[in-house]
């Protein structure tokens, strides 16, 4: 079977690439700017654990951490408008647009992504969740 029929499972799209990194920062504890973890509750009671991002603020970690340089050269999707949009027409947002208080500090503009979502397309996160 060709290569390209067997990655069709979205790990070839750029901001699949892209929430891969992201893990990977919020893991190492290297990403500095406002997210947060936490339950999105849907209108039928049950409750899904999301993370809570800006776009915009993803894409300006990567272009500018060092480490990440090389990583950042490599992705075909610069900007976060773009990432975002990508993120959108994906099913792993939940919501858009959301309010949230991050460490004392009310932030705005945040889109929440699905962490039930991710896992199907095989990334995984280790949220780290205040009791």
């Amino acid at each position: 079977m060709s290569r390209h029929s067997v990655d069709t499972d979205g790990s070839r799209l750029p901001w699949v690439w892209i929430m891969e990194i992201l893990l990977s920062e919020l893991e190492a504890r290297r990403y500095d700017y406002p997210h947060c973890w936490d339950r999105v509750k849907h209108a039928d009671g049950h409750t899904e654990m999301a993370l809570f991002i800006r776009p915009n603020h993803v894409m300006d970690h990567l272009s500018t951490a060092p480490h990440l340089r090389a990583k950042f050269d490599a992705l075909p999707i610069k900007t976060g408008r773009i990432f975002k949009n990508q993120l959108l027409q994906s099913p792993v947002v939940l919501a858009d647009g959301v309010e949230k208080t991050i460490h004392g500090r009310r932030q705005g503009h945040l889109t929440a992504i699905s962490l039930p979502q991710l896992e199907k397309l095989g990334l995984y996160a280790a949220p780290d969740v205040q009791p």
